[in-house]
């Protein structure tokens, strides 16, 4: 433990020391993510600080959309399909306290490094089981649901914390001062991108190759223009050495072509019969949408008149796109407000880019954003608390 944990207060330093558990466990495990997570909001309100620094989150321009977005599912319930069939999506608002508790708790820099390198951390738990299983030794760990790893599960959201990570890492190259730092810091991106290329996440690989330039211009620095442009063309060529990411590619352009044949049971397919329902639903409900929940019961009802392609599958409880879930369950306000969200964060971020905390919150809000379109990350578990946890950290921001 460090000097500065070891001198705080008692609660204090066990909200610290549940808030780096979370940010390791967040990559790799759920059960004990949210463990961490349930013990930092329980010590956010035993030590008092959700009362005595209320004015870090009670009004603060940062924090009106994290108000609607959380009170909006709540909200939902009263006009949508009932309560049984909205709860768990109601439920899923508790991820805004974690910024309320953020906000509250006492952060600076060398905090929030302690914070990232235990995400980190944790990341390296999803790479050292996915080498595993690349190697060939299946039977030391078995490919099950509930595994980290790049293969199975939640792997769109593996691709996108790898991508995330290695922009924190290339932020660390930048500001460190010892060639010994700078060559691990290289070590563990190249890890995370070849961790990335084993995967399937082709959400993970639309980020990478989008915000690299962010990645290289940390690497070359601003008098490196034309090596951070020659790198990321060299790096997308990289990633088509990967086995995995051309038949993912090319089963993406394949999946598009088959849909135009008007075949709809492919991964593309599924998301455009999706998409197509959840921008039908806003267009019978602008306003306020159907309701929390009540995406899956729409679709119901959309594919019994719906005459374009039709997937095996109709059952689906969201559109897999953050955009089209909050169109279609509330309206064009839902919308509004998680953009709402998305440029505060980006403007608090840009303007404190310098910093650790504000490169984070920039760089975290780029990757959610672009991880949003082919998947309802705001729904999913970590990247739905990593969300609050970024939103909060704007009050920590200097700029």
């Amino acid at each position: 433990m460090s000097t500065a944990l070891r001198e705080m207060p008692i609660m204090d330093r066990a909200m610290h020391m549940a808030l780096i558990s979370l940010f390791f466990f967040l990559p790799n495990a759920t059960s004990p993510a949210v463990i961490s997570g349930i013990t930092l909001l329980v010590l956010w309100v035993l030590s008092g600080r959700f009362l005595v620094m209320r004015h870090r989150w009670l009004g603060r321009p940062w924090a009106w959309p994290v108000y609607v977005m959380m009170l909006l599912p709540w909200v939902g319930l009263l006009y949508g399909p009932g309560v049984e069939a909205g709860w768990q999506y109601a439920e899923g608002s508790h991820f805004w306290l974690y910024a309320f508790a953020v906000a509250s708790m006492d952060l600076d820099e060398a905090t929030i490094k302690r914070l990232l390198r235990a995400f980190v951390a944790g990341l390296l738990v999803v790479s050292a089981v996915s080498f595993i299983h690349f190697l060939g030794f299946r039977e030391l760990i078995s490919l099950e649901e509930g595994v980290p790893s790049v293969y199975t599960g939640m792997y769109i959201t593996a691709s996108l914390m790898l991508v995330f990570a290695m922009l924190v890492l290339s932020f660390w190259f930048r500001e460190a001062r010892g060639g010994r730092e700078k060559v691990v810091v290289l070590i563990l991106m190249l890890v995370f991108v070849f961790t990335l290329a084993l995967g399937k996440g082709r959400s993970g690989y639309v980020a990478f190759v989008l915000l690299s330039p962010i990645m290289f211009y940390n690497l070359f620095g601003r008098r490196g223009l034309l090596k951070t442009a020659a790198a990321c063309v060299l790096i997308v060529v990289a990633l088509g050495l990967s086995t995995t990411v051309r038949e993912r590619v090319v089963g993406a352009v394949d999946d598009v072509k088959a849909y135009q044949r008007g075949e709809a049971s492919t991964s593309a397919g599924e998301r455009f019969y999706m998409w197509q329902g959840a921008i039908d639903i806003f267009k019978r409900k602008p306003l306020v949408g159907a309701g929390t929940g009540s995406y899956e019961s729409e679709m119901e009802r959309f594919s019994s008149g719906y005459k374009g392609p039709i997937p095996a599958i109709t059952h689906f409880p969201d559109p897999h796109n953050s955009y089209f879930y909050m169109l279609a369950s509330f309206g064009i306000i839902g919308l509004l407000a998680l953009l709402w969200l998305f440029a505060i964060m980006l403007r608090s971020g840009l303007r404190a880019r310098r910093t650790l905390a504000g490169y984070s919150v920039l760089v975290f809000t780029l990757v959610l954003m672009i991880g949003s379109l082919s998947a309802t990350q705001t729904l999913m578990n970590a990247t739905g608390i990593m969300f609050g946890l970024f939103a909060g950290m704007q009050e920590h921001l200097d700029g």
